[in-house]
């Protein structure tokens, strides 16, 4: 690694550029003032600015996948059968299923039952079953989009997504 003026700042022997300098940036305990040095004084690289533009990216897309998943895991979904004779749906709480069943023609759509109490917003805690959960919902939802099923995601009381916008969504996550 050089410095700005040109001068070698370090000699490297790491196997892996990348997870090296993904490592400057995790560590929780002081930095030493060398890195600091190195991290400050560096030429900027192409490479090493790609990849912390990648590392970037990433964290974008999982604060994205984040803020789904808190969506989802207190929602409703509906969807229509091959056949369109009837409508499934699926209630979800905390990440659970609460309700699932079919859905008469007309009839309104249940709730989950957190949406009924006034309580501050509190985070989502999922563990992993509920995470996977929503993960192969979140699968799920995008084959119904793509086989143009008539498919409603309600997320909070007056937010429903429709086949179209519920699309663009899923294109994000």
């Amino acid at each position: 690694m050089l410095r700005r003026d040109g001068s070698v700042l370090y000699v490297g022997k790491a196997t892996s550029l990348r997870a090296r300098v993904n490592s400057y940036f995790r560590q929780h305990r002081r930095v030493p003032d060398r890195t600091l040095e190195m991290l400050t004084q560096a030429q900027d690289p192409p490479r090493v600015v790609a990849w912390l533009e990648q590392i970037a990216a990433h964290g974008a897309h999982e604060l994205r996948r984040a803020a789904w998943l808190t969506r989802l895991g207190s929602s409703t979904v509906v969807w229509s059968r091959r056949d369109r004779s009837m409508r499934r749906v699926l209630v979800f709480d905390r990440g659970a299923i609460v309700h699932r069943g079919d859905l008469e023609p007309g009839a309104p759509l249940p709730s989950p039952p957190r949406w009924g109490h006034r309580t501050p917003i509190e985070p989502l805690f999922l563990d992993m079953a509920g995470f996977d959960r929503l993960r192969t919902l979140t699968a799920q939802l995008r084959r119904l989009v793509v086989e143009g099923r008539d498919v409603r995601l309600r997320c909070c009381p007056r937010v429903t997504l429709a086949v179209e916008r519920l699309g663009r969504a899923l294109s994000w996550v």
